[in-house]
């Protein structure tokens, strides 16, 4: 398990110092000549015995995921508090994902952690980056795949005081992978 919370932070954290050398050789354990959350679900299937060996090869129908995500629209006043929620429909044998959400910090500013994980998603080894100014990277890999359709993750900005109704701003979901799938 600590091999896969590695991995997370490794993505997470944009390639940091966290795997070096064999180590992030060894990393990619679905055999796609990158290091990406599903090796980290794969190395925490191999622990709890799902997996009878590593490494797997990844495209395997089996590992493959499906989902629509989304943010919604919302209208706030300067201190407010803004809350972006992260929608996943229809999703399909999820066992990892990883991506980037930018925001204005002219604008607003993350509150707390950054993003808040919902339902089952909540259950999953994740990983967290929002110390670079305008955008939060993260990951997360679980041993069992989800079906989950609805709210899955909320992200709370606090507005600065000079933003006014009229200004707009954008919260972009920049990337996302669901088990290593674009």
């Amino acid at each position: 398990a600590h091999d896969a919370a590695l991995i997370l932070k490794h993505i997470a954290h944009g390639g940091d110092d966290s795997l070096v050398c064999q180590a992030a050789v060894n990393a990619d354990v679905d055999l796609s000549a990158s290091i990406e959350a599903m090796d980290a679900s794969l190395i925490l299937q191999y622990v709890v015995h799902l997996q009878d060996s590593l490494p797997v090869d990844a495209s395997e129908p089996a590992l493959l995921a499906s989902g629509d995500i989304s943010v919604s629209d919302a209208t706030v006043s300067g201190g407010d508090i803004l809350e972006v929620p992260i929608i996943l429909d229809l999703a399909e044998n999820i066992f990892s994902f990883e991506g980037e959400i930018s925001y204005d910090p002219e604008m607003m500013t993350p509150v707390a952690e950054g993003i808040s994980w919902i339902g089952e998603l909540s259950g999953f080894a994740l990983e967290l980056d929002a110390e670079e100014m305008g955008h939060i990277k993260f990951a997360g890999a679980s041993s069992n795949a989800i079906a989950q359709s609805g709210v899955s993750a909320l992200i709370q900005f606090q507005m600065h005081a000079d933003f006014s109704q009229d200004d707009v701003t954008e919260v972009v979901i920049e990337s996302m992978k669901l088990n290593g799938n674009i």
